[in-house]
């Protein structure tokens, strides 16, 4: 196992993006973002979270399905449900090998 320093050695790069509609990180070739410009075909609006690899969207979820899990913060509050959907995609796909 690689210790924490050989990781950050490692590490390309690492960007934290946060607005009054977004939020996002990105580490290397991966991506988390929460916000309203997650774009489902022909819908306005629609507030969602999504994880990708090297630019190809891997795991997608709408906020209205978010809500279903309990604790899901506000919509607007998009730090909370950037780490809220980073959780969800723990949960469900942390046993698969996604990348």
């Amino acid at each position: 196992m690689a210790s924490v320093q050989d990781v950050l050695r490692k590490m390309k790069q690492v960007q934290i993006s946060e607005a009054s509609d977004y939020a996002g990180l990105a580490v290397d070739d991966y991506s988390f973002y929460y916000g309203y410009e997650f774009n489902r075909a022909g819908q306005d609006e629609v507030w969602g979270f999504e994880y990708s690899k090297d630019d190809k969207t891997v795991f997608a979820i709408e906020y209205d399905e978010m809500k279903k899990y309990k604790d899901c913060p506000d919509k607007f509050e998009t730090t909370q449900c950037l780490l809220f959907g980073i959780g969800i995609f723990l949960s469900l796909k942390g046993g698969e090998n996604n990348g």
